[in-house]
C-alpha cells in the first residue's frame, strides 16, 4: 500500500496530541450570573404590562375570494430577537420549522409574584393571515422557564382556541367552532361570513406553587362545592 506510511504518521500524530494534551478543552464564552440577570430584565421590559383577568378572543376574518387579504400588521417594537434565545427556547426551535421561522412577539406581562413571572408571547408566521398563536409562559424570578402552554390559536375558517385567566391563575381553555351567517353545507363559503363562535369543549387548568400547569377536575370541584353548600345549609 503506497499510503501505508502516511496513515501511520497521521495516527501516530493524533495519538501524540491526545497524550500530550489529555484534558485540553475548547474555551467557550460563558455568560455570568449577572449577564443572565440583565438579559432577563431586558426581556421582561419588552412585555407591556396587563392585569388579570385576561381573555384571548378569536379574530374574525371573512375570506372574500375577490379580495386579496393582507397579513395583519404587528408592532415591530415588540419583536423578540435572538438576543433572548437563552431565555426563551422558542426563539431557537423556530429555526427548524419546515414552513420557515415564525416571528415571536412580546404580548403581555400579566403578573409578577414572589415565586414567578407570568407572561404571554405570540408566535406568528410572517405570511399568515392571522395574528398568530398566543403562548402563556411561567418564568422563575431568576429567569428560568418553568412551563408554557398554547392558549390561543386559529383553525382558520373552522374556529380555534380561546382562553380566560382569572386573578387566581385559573385557566379555562375553550375550543370554539365558527358560526356562519348561512349554512356552509348548503351555501358554501362564497358570499358567506363568520358571525361568531360557539364553545364545543373546554379544559380547566391552574398554575401550582412550583409554577407548573396543573389540570383541574371541574366535576369533582363542583361536587365538593355542592357538599359544602349542603353542609352549611344544615
Amino acid at each position: 500500500m503506497k499510503n501505508f506510511g502516511l496513515i501511520q504518521f497521521v495516527l501516530a500524530s493524533s495519538l501524540a496530541m491526545l497524550v500530550t494534551f489529555p484534558n485540553q478543552q475548547i474555551n467557550l464564552p460563558v455568560e455570568t450570573v449577572e449577564d443572565n440577570k440583565r438579559t432577563f430584565e431586558r426581556f421582561l421590559e419588552k412585555f407591556p404590562m396587563e392585569s388579570l383577568p385576561y381573555t384571548t378572543e378569536l379574530e374574525v376574518i371573512n375570506f372574500n375570494e375577490d379580495e386579496l387579504i393582507e397579513p395583519p400588521q404587528m408592532d415591530e417594537t415588540l419583536l423578540l430577537t435572538d438576543e433572548f434565545e437563552s431565555i426563551l427556547p422558542a426563539l431557537e426551535h423556530r429555526k427548524f420549522s419546515r414552513m420557515g421561522p415564525d416571528d415571536i412577539y412580546a404580548e403581555a406581562l400579566l403578573a409578577s409574584t414572589d415565586d414567578f413571572h407570568l407572561l404571554v408571547y405570540t408566535r406568528k408566521h410572517p405570511f399568515s393571515f392571522y395574528s398568530g398563536s398566543k403562548v402563556l409562559a411561567v418564568f422563575s424570578r431568576s429567569g428560568k422557564l418553568l412551563d408554557e402552554m398554547t392558549i390561543s390559536y386559529s383553525y382558520g375558517r373552522d374556529g380555534g382556541l380561546a382562553t380566560h385567566i382569572d386573578q387566581s391563575f385559573n385557566l379555562e381553555i375553550a375550543e370554539k367552532e365558527s358560526i356562519w351567517a348561512k349554512d356552509v353545507d348548503q351555501f358554501g363559503y362564497k358570499d358567506n361570513e363568520i358571525v361568531g363562535y360557539k364553545t364545543i369543549s373546554a379544559e380547566f387548568w391552574t398554575i401550582n406553587k412550583d409554577g407548573e400547569f396543573e389540570e383541574r377536575d371541574i366535576e369533582k370541584m363542583e361536587e365538593t362545592e355542592s357538599v359544602v353548600v349542603e353542609s352549611n345549609a344544615d
